[in-house]
């Protein structure tokens, strides 16, 4: 299926949307850690 994801910040506020939240299935991804991960990987 396709993935759709919203960015938010810290309190799952919509990023550059205001007053709007995210709910349901919600998971954070720190994309610096993803990095370090990458890089330690190859």
């Amino acid at each position: 299926g396709k993935r759709r994801v919203l960015a938010t910040n810290e309190w799952l506020r919509v990023k550059e949307c205001e007053n709007v939240y995210a709910l349901g299935d919600c998971a954070t991804i720190d994309q610096r850690k993803v990095m370090v991960c990458e890089t330690l990987a190859d």
